[in-house]
């Protein structure tokens, strides 16, 4: 056989050809002959994808705990002669999502290292992109937005409850813009990375946690979601209550049958509100009650004065009258007996006492027996502040009149261990023995 085509060629076969129409002629042995002709046009363009365009964002899922947290996968990929959709297999399976747009194809645990995916054309099976061992830590846009919190105790150092924080960030990661926005309990935009930046403040720490998201200013799909921001340890103390209790009389010596009045005083000189106050105040047998003031607050058969709350600085004022009904010393003592907030200083400063003297009426040529309570040990007695040689015991016979005191080592009773008001012995006023009727006879001489 031998051929003669259309542009000159004498070979069975021909190529490197353009777009157009080529005829063959092929003649055999005999001079038969026979044309065939052939019209060479464009192939249609075949669907090629690009890139995936992976992106991949953080979330923390709200909770400070690690173990839930999530990578969450966005795609965006590109191509020529693509369908409107795509699917993805491996990993993470999707299928239908439309081309354009970055969108969410999966979420995996944070605790996951690598990715195996594989997109695909929904119009050509055979076009496809993807990757083995896709590094989340290399890819994620931000990695880390370095929270760091500061305490403010709002001018109270010894009030946690109004206790604030300030929340400082400087976020950083991989292919990130210059700028980010905060959403969420609070919000901040155009922020500039590349130092720790303050984005709230005032923040009362008893507020609890805050949930923000940082976004990178130039791509939305770069960032780290749902981040949980523990709030500080108060930097405030709680301070404690300090009661000081302070009693006083206004007549240090009487005479029977005379009123006294008795003041009481509770302070709080702590640092924190002190609840519940109770205060005893009770009259011995010597005292007539009278009055108190505020009289609601005083309870004269129980002896209970309820002082309830004190501020700090606080200052609660209690006054007794009281009908003196015997001679020689009585005391009076105040206790606080409920301090409220552990009052600090135990009971240091929650008792005190005083006393007054009725002077004792001695006749000359007779004896009076002075005596105090048996809970007083290792006694001395004095005379006009001169010690009495052997005057140890809790019962002293006096003869003179003077001045008389004590001293003691140890005692259980409220009166003070250098000693209670003198014991005043004065002469008497009314020493004149008993009138008697004498019987007189009368005679007449």
């Amino acid at each position: 056989y031998s051929y003669l085509w259309s542009n000159g060629a004498t070979t069975s076969s021909i190529s490197g050809l353009i777009i157009g129409t080529y005829s063959v002629t092929v003649t055999d042995a005999n001079a038969c002959t026979s044309v065939c002709s052939s019209i060479i046009t464009q192939p249609a363009p075949a669907c090629n994808l690009v890139t995936g365009n992976l992106s991949i964002v953080l979330d923390q899922k709200e909770t400070a705990s690690l173990s839930d947290d999530e990578y969450v996968i966005y795609a965006n990929p590109t191509g020529t002669v693509l369908a409107a959709t795509y699917s993805v297999s491996g990993d993470i399976t999707k299928t239908g999502i439309a081309y354009g747009i970055a969108t969410e194809i999966g979420r995996v645990l944070a605790s996951f290292s690598t990715l195996n995916y594989v997109i695909t054309d929904d119009g050509d099976a055979s076009c496809t992109i993807g990757e083995s061992n896709y590094n989340f830590s290399a890819n994620t846009c931000i990695a880390n937005v370095n929270i760091a919190v500061s305490c403010d105790d709002s001018g109270t150092p010894f009030n946690p409850a109004d206790d604030t924080y300030s929340i400082f960030l400087d976020p950083s990661g991989n292919g990130i813009g210059t700028t980010y926005d905060v959403s969420g309990d609070f919000t901040a935009n155009n922020v500039s990375y590349g130092s720790s930046q303050l984005i709230a403040s005032g923040i009362l720490i008893s507020s609890g946690n805050k949930t923000i998201t940082v976004t990178d200013g130039t791509t939305s799909t770069c960032q780290i979601m749902n981040i949980t921001i523990d709030p500080p340890a108060a930097c405030s103390s709680n301070g404690v209550a300090k009661l000081d209790l302070v009693k006083t009389v206004d007549l240090a010596e009487a005479k029977v049958g005379d009123n006294v009045t008795y003041t009481i005083k509770v302070r709080n000189t702590g640092t924190a509100i002190s609840n519940a106050i109770e205060v005893l105040d009770s009259l011995n047998s010597s005292l007539q009650f009278i009055s108190a003031t505020p009289s609601s607050d005083y309870n004269s058969a129980t002896g209970i004065w309820t002082v309830g709350v004190l501020p700090i600085n606080g200052e609660a004022i209690l006054t007794i009258t009281a009908k003196l009904l015997s001679i020689g010393v009585t005391q009076n003592y105040a206790d606080i007996v409920v301090g409220g907030n552990n009052d600090s200083d135990g009971p240091i400063n929650n008792h005190d006492v005083v006393c007054t003297t009725v002077p004792i009426e001695l006749c000359t040529g007779t004896t009076f027996t002075l005596n105090i309570p048996s809970t007083y040990t290792d006694i001395q007695w004095y005379k006009d502040g001169v010690l009495i040689a052997g005057a140890i015991t809790s019962n002293l016979i006096v003869s003179s009149v003077g001045s008389y005191t004590f001293t003691s080592k140890d005692s259980a009773s409220a009166c003070p261990v250098d000693g209670c008001c003198p014991i005043k012995v004065i002469q008497g006023t009314n020493c004149c023995p008993a009138k008697i009727c004498l019987p007189v006879k009368v005679r007449r001489n």
